[in-house]
């Protein structure tokens, strides 16, 4: 018997489980998306004036037919959006966090009109092809009530660029005055083609990426807020982690990619590489917490990090 009948709480009913994923395919996003009624404090906020659907004003509203999106004009949005449980807002259901990729971030584009219209926070790839104004255009339509929370930026340059770009999209934002919260993909912008042909990722290029990334919000007065990894914790069947991006504190070299590598799309730090960078991380925000300078953390962790390339 299923607990919400209740039997007994699963596995999942002990933590709290969220899902993420490139929202890519239009067809299967609009498919899956459904009327809900909006949290009770958000309800409060949209009846203080505010647009009923983030990005959409007067009488413009995205609809859903038939699992089909399209937008209409009608004169009725305002009994449409009201239930008699309150305001009613659009949510997917395939996930609970879903972003736009770098490709598919055209302003006029479709991607970018089905994602303004839903009510799940939501995240956009921003790459060296970014512009600053186009990037300012970007979170004024993605984020247009200025809600804390909404919009994800989810930067990846690659460690070669960054210096060039974030300091850039950084002071866009910081202009609009839209609230984002900042992440870093240290993986996508520094994938190479090993002499064997085989897709990878240098472990020192990705952890250049993520101390650069501090460090340029750390100088531009804003706050990095996470980092996006593709990683895996599988094993052979003799126990030996997968060996798919190189160096990290087992120093896998190139001649060893063909051991174990297992992945079917984008190569991903194994276990032991994953770590490296998780313990890295978290003692330079433990010593950011005990007061420690800008200057020492930065530094320290510049030298940690060198010393697993």
């Amino acid at each position: 018997m299923p607990f919400e009948k209740g039997g007994p709480k699963g596995v999942h009913g002990e933590v709290d489980f969220y899902t993420s994923h490139e929202g890519l395919m239009l067809d299967y996003e609009e498919a899956l998306t459904r009327t809900f009624a909006l949290p009770p404090a958000l309800q409060q906020h949209q009846i203080s004036n505010a647009p009923l659907i983030p990005g959409l004003q007067g009488e413009q509203i995205s609809s859903l037919d038939g699992g089909s999106s399209r937008l209409q004009n009608s004169s009725a949005t305002a009994d449409q959006a009201r239930t008699k449980q309150g305001f009613t807002g659009f949510y997917n259901t395939s996930a609970h966090f879903l972003w736009i990729g770098d490709r598919t971030r055209q302003l006029d584009g479709a991607h970018i009109e089905y994602f303004r219209g839903i009510r799940n926070p939501i995240g956009a790839k921003v790459g060296p092809s970014m512009r600053a104004d186009e990037l300012l255009k970007l979170v004024e339509i993605l984020n247009p009530d200025r809600e804390p929370g909404r919009l994800t930026l989810i930067t990846r340059y690659g460690a070669g660029k960054i210096e060039e770009h974030l300091p850039g999209h950084i002071a866009a934002v910081q202009q609009s005055g839209v609230p984002v919260i900042w992440v870093c993909d240290p993986m996508h912008g520094n994938t190479l083609t090993s002499a064997s042909g085989l897709k990878t990722r240098n472990f020192s290029t990705i952890v250049s990426e993520v101390t650069s990334c501090l460090r340029i919000h750390s100088e531009c007065n804003s706050k990095l807020n996470g980092v996006s990894l593709e990683f895996t914790g599988e094993l052979s069947d003799d126990g030996f982690s997968v060996t798919e991006c190189l160096g990290g504190s087992m120093e896998l070299s190139e001649e060893e990619l063909e051991l174990r590598y297992q992945s079917f799309c984008d190569p991903r730090l194994n276990f032991e590489q994953s770590l490296d960078l998780a313990f890295l991380l978290s003692n330079h925000f433990k010593k950011e917490r005990r007061g420690h300078s800008k200057a020492d953390r930065h530094a320290n962790l510049e030298a940690a990090f060198s010393s697993r390339r």
